[in-house]
């Protein structure tokens, strides 16, 4: 189930304007976090007490934020911490309120399956052969974020031979279900240098490696 109401909160301590007595107390959360990710609009709800949010004007000194009434996105820029001040507009003029710090990560590492499994397991050919490619999850994380594929090598650990063959996207070449088709129980194929694409076009080579051993069955 995707997060979709606020369950982080950081308060800023309360701060009292001109000779008014009234403290105001300002809010800014991280819909279910207390940092943003780069490459993607994130979500965040700011109230402060005793101001409409019709009142209330905000910014960012890395990368953009837009939104009104309370609701607004925030979209970070290289830096890896931002900061978002808010301010009453009163008077035709801005007065501070306060500002949040947020740390900013990257988008985790996802998920590479064939054929429903990952790391190291046993297919039957059958089962290489109608999974089509590889597919990336992005497994416990809070936001719809697809992940593609875009290239990766099959080495093929075979009784008879020890070819590298290379796909430029997720789905398997014509001759990597060809190698998939003549395997023999015991066979091994590893797939490696996955190279996923993200939403906002930045681009990773994963570490990580499966490792399928042929079992009996077709």
């Amino acid at each position: 189930m995707k997060l979709t109401t606020s369950i982080f909160s950081l308060l800023l301590s309360a701060t009292t304007f001109g000779q008014s007595n009234h403290e105001k107390v300002l809010a800014v959360s991280i819909d279910g976090n207390n940092f943003v990710y780069r490459g993607k609009d994130n979500p965040i709800t700011i109230a402060v007490s005793g101001i409409t949010p019709e009142k209330i004007f905000v910014k960012t000194d890395n990368g953009t934020i837009s939104g009104s009434d309370g609701k607004y996105k925030v979209y970070p820029g290289d830096k890896n911490e931002l900061r978002i001040t808010v301010y009453e507009i009163r008077n035709k003029d801005t007065v501070l309120v306060g500002q949040n710090a947020f740390r900013v990560k990257q988008f985790p590492d996802p998920t590479i399956y064939v054929a429903g499994v990952t790391g190291t397991a046993f297919l039957q050919k059958g089962e290489l052969v109608s999974a089509g490619g590889l597919v990336a999850k992005l497994n416990n994380f809070d936001f719809d974020l697809k992940v593609d594929i875009k290239s990766f090598e099959l080495r093929t650990l075979k009784l008879k031979e020890n070819d590298i063959l290379k796909s430029v996207d997720n789905r398997f070449t014509k001759e990597m279900v060809a190698e998939f088709k003549e395997c023999e129980k015991g066979d091994v194929f590893i797939f490696q240098n996955i190279t996923v694409k993200y939403p906002d076009g930045s681009e990773r080579l994963l570490s990580d490696k499966i490792i399928i051993t042929v079992k009996m069955g077709n």
